[in-house]
């Protein structure tokens, strides 16, 4: 089963190019064999030779037909509404026809001229499918015996077609094992490409002297120049993009490998990590940057939390020290500075309670469950609201008692005191 129509445009764009180049492989190839010929015909051939051969003449113009015929065929094929397939089997049924007629009855089928018909079973396989060799090979064989059945003298030699099938399944043998390989290489490509851009951060692969030869999706929205070919020390000199002068000196150290170390850089407002990984067998570097802004404003909020946490704890600890240090020296006012002390002590334990309960909160060991004491205080609050406005306002409140029973009743207990 031939499958030539469900491929992907980057493949159907590779067989046009194909095609192509074909076409102009056979166009060169036909122009050295006119000028080849016209010059054996013109300069080589004796005059007083019989003129009744007519094998050059009938060369020299299969010859221009077959440029006149190519030449359409590379127009036919730059059309992007025709899809590729089939100008590649209009190109391959030229070249099989041009066969047929390109020398006498006798050497087309018998004769030197019979393994041209190679050329489009060889190029079917290449161009539309690895089994389309079987049935260009079908179709000369047919073409070959029509033509020998209505030329006097000739036959089809059996051997050729052993051979034209023979030929046929090699070449398809081989051309399928290809696809095969190519499809599996495409898929383990298209699968590093989804996982390195569902990675966070950007992954740059470059050659000894710092040209991109992979990326991903990430690294175009860290560096907006960055594409294939592209020097990588001058993508990261981008003017638009803010960067400091330290940042960019030590992003260059990694990338040129004159810093071993890991660094952490600023580029336009965000923190990333970069590093690089040197590949010997390649000569190639993989330079990877990491986005830990979250992180290094997670960090920054832990230092501002310590800070105000060691400011706070201070305050009593040191009104505690001032007061036990009074009782020390005046002790006729333990009792008052033991009472402040206490105070001061309930302050602090109160305060410890309090970071402690966030980050019990945080880690999820305890739940955020109001008391049935405190929603019942919220709610005598509201009505005696409520109804001291309506009474300024003259407004008619009418209450559902039952619900707001029924919706407090099946609040659970928290396992804190009531």
């Amino acid at each position: 089963m031939l499958s030539i129509i469900n491929l992907s445009a980057e493949e159907k764009n590779r067989r046009r190019q194909l095609t192509n180049f074909a076409v102009r492989l056979m166009l060169l190839a036909g122009g050295v064999a006119l000028i080849v010929e016209l010059f054996y015909y013109l300069l080589i051939i004796s005059p007083a030779q019989p003129t009744s051969n007519l094998e050059i003449p009938l060369q020299i113009s299969v010859t221009i037909t077959a440029q006149g015929l190519l030449a359409i065929m590379l127009g036919v094929n730059s059309l992007k509404a025709v899809p590729h397939w089939v100008a590649s089997t209009i190109f391959l049924l030229a070249l099989t026809f041009l066969a047929l007629f390109s020398d006498t009855p006798q050497e087309v089928i018998n004769g030197r001229s019979t393994m041209f018909f190679m050329v489009p079973i060889l190029l079917s396989g290449v161009l539309l499918h690895s089994y389309a060799t079987f049935i260009f090979t079908s179709l000369a064989i047919f073409l070959v015996a029509a033509y020998a059945m209505v030329t006097p003298g000739t036959y089809l030699n059996p051997p050729n077609i052993i051979f034209f099938y023979l030929f046929a399944g090699l070449v398809s043998l081989v051309l399928r094992s290809l696809e095969k390989s190519t499809y599996q290489l495409r898929r383990e490509a298209a699968q590093s490409n989804t996982i390195l851009s569902a990675l966070r951060g950007g992954y740059i692969l470059t050659d000894e002297n710092h040209r991109i030869l992979r990326l991903n999706e990430r690294t175009s929205s860290i560096f907006p120049l960055a594409r294939l070919n592209a020097d990588l020390l001058d993508v990261i000199k981008d003017k638009n993009m803010e960067i400091g002068e330290d940042d960019l000196n030590r992003l260059i150290d990694v990338i040129t490998g004159v810093e071993a170390e890991d660094v952490n850089v600023k580029i336009s407002g965000k923190y990333y990590y970069a590093a690089t990984i040197y590949i010997p067998s390649n000569k190639e570097h993989l330079v990877f940057l990491r986005d830990i802004t979250s992180e290094v404003e997670i960090n920054r909020l832990k230092d501002t939390t310590l800070a105000m946490v060691s400011h706070e704890l201070r305050t009593p600890l040191t009104a505690i020290r001032g007061h036990a240090e009074i009782a020390m020296r005046e002790p006729y006012t333990a009792v008052a500075n033991a009472t402040r002390i206490l105070l001061n002590s309930q302050r602090l334990l109160i305060m410890v309670e309090n970071f402690l309960s966030q980050a019990r909160l945080r880690t999820g060991k305890i739940k955020n469950v109001p008391l049935r004491r405190i929603l019942t205080l919220c709610f005598a609050l509201s009505t005696h609201s409520c109804h001291r406005r309506q009474k300024r306002s003259n407004w008619n409140l009418q209450w559902r008692w039952s619900e707001i029973f029924q919706q407090l009743s099946s609040m659970p207990y928290s396992c804190n005191k009531s």
